[in-house]
């Protein structure tokens, strides 16, 4: 089974839940984002505060990550998409990911701009989702 964990941006929480899933499962996992703004280019690592709230609560290193632009054919391959964004966030949305019958909606909230505080909880909210879904998937 191929997992795609999709966000906004590929700065926080799909990275945050590839890795996650990653160290987890005995399946894989990627991830991506629905925009390429400036600050959420492709090719970019991961947000500051996501990469230092992995690594100090989690012991996980994402620094080496590079934030990739979500597309059809990474849909296409993926057994199941699991998009993390806020309502707010929808019309980033491909139609080729709002329209799959594999996608499933995690409300997640962005850690873009918060506190390492918020980012710390919210990493652990998507960490308790991922178990949840390994427990499914395997």
């Amino acid at each position: 089974m191929k997992v795609l964990f999709v966000c906004q941006g590929n700065a926080g929480r799909s990275v945050a839940a590839e890795y996650f899933y990653n160290r987890l499962s005995k399946n894989m996992a990627e991830s991506a984002g629905t925009i390429p703004k400036a600050e959420h280019k492709a090719g970019l690592p991961p947000g500051e505060n996501v990469v230092r709230c992995m690594r100090s609560g989690f012991g996980i290193d994402i620094s080496s990550s590079r934030r990739t632009q979500l597309t059809k054919r990474m849909v296409d391959g993926a057994d199941r998409i699991v998009v993390m964004l806020e309502k707010r966030q929808y019309k980033t949305m491909p139609a080729y990911l709002a329209g799959s019958k594999k996608a499933v909606f995690w409300d997640t909230d962005d850690m873009y701009g918060v506190s390492d505080l918020k980012t710390r909880r919210v990493l652990k909210q998507i960490q308790g989702k991922v178990k949840k879904l390994v427990r499914e998937t395997g």
